[in-house]
């Protein structure tokens, strides 16, 4: 029996994109991904932190991989062998606004991503919205708003718009928001009262195919941070560096 061959760790490569990296040691980094096959992965990166380093630059925030790892069911942290940039957006990365915003969306898929879970629309959902928020040239709130409501449609997540998520009847002025499932009327329960400006600018979002060329996404973004936050139960640090900018 060829035992060597029984303990050889099978190598996967996959297309990832990188959710965070946190320092391990001197030379290394662990590395989260989002990768359209097995959901959120964790690897070690070894010896990435060295300045000779071929992955140096590689596993920054928002880079789009190919990533080649060693899998092993039954460690938590996979072992990085190699891997290639396919695209760093740096349409979001030098610019200041769609980058702080764009971290809203890196925190919402490791939120929503589960390790060792396939997740392929999930994944194809927010490629293409990063690739648009790349080039976009309109209001960086409402293209992250129309992105944030499409990856929580995929999800199973999204808030309802059409009728009340409480009572089911239909609504169309007078509206409010509830956090725990998205529009009410008048006589259930809410979070907070949402005026037509705001409710037409939400079913631009939930209708489009395409993001709306609108103004005014800051008070839509308000609502889809607190909704999420208590969908996935937990806070977004983003979303408090975003609250600061806009206040400043």
């Amino acid at each position: 029996m060829d035992t060597h061959k029984e303990r050889r760790v099978p190598q996967e490569r996959t297309e990832a994109i990188v959710l965070k990296a946190i320092d391990f040691s001197e030379s290394s980094s662990i590395v989260t991904f989002f990768t359209p096959d097995r959901g959120r992965l964790t690897c070690m990166a070894k010896g990435v932190k060295r300045p000779k380093s071929q992955l140096a630059g590689l596993l920054d925030t928002f880079n789009r991989v190919e990533l080649l790892y060693l899998w092993k069911e039954s460690r938590a942290v996979q072992q990085m062998t190699d891997g290639t940039l396919l695209e760093r957006y740096a349409g979001i990365k030098e610019n200041l606004d769609k980058s702080i915003y764009g971290a809203f969306l890196i925190e919402m898929m490791y939120r929503i991503a589960h390790e060792n879970e396939p997740s392929h629309d999930l994944f194809g959902e927010y490629v293409d919205g990063m690739a648009g928020l790349d080039v976009w040239t309109g209001e960086v709130c409402m293209h992250v708003c129309w992105q944030a409501y499409r990856l929580l449609t995929v999800s199973g997540f999204s808030p309802t718009l059409r009728e009340c998520c409480q009572c089911g009847k239909e609504t169309s002025k007078d509206v409010a928001f509830s956090y725990d499932g998205g529009v009410t009327c008048p006589a259930c329960a809410a979070d907070v009262r949402i005026d037509q400006g705001t409710y037409q600018t939400l079913l631009a979002i939930g209708d489009g195919t395409e993001c709306p060329r609108l103004k005014g996404g800051e008070k839509v973004f308000q609502l889809l941070r607190y909704f999420t936050s208590r969908q996935l139960e937990c806070d977004f640090r983003s979303a408090r560096v975003i609250e600061q900018m806009v206040n400043a």
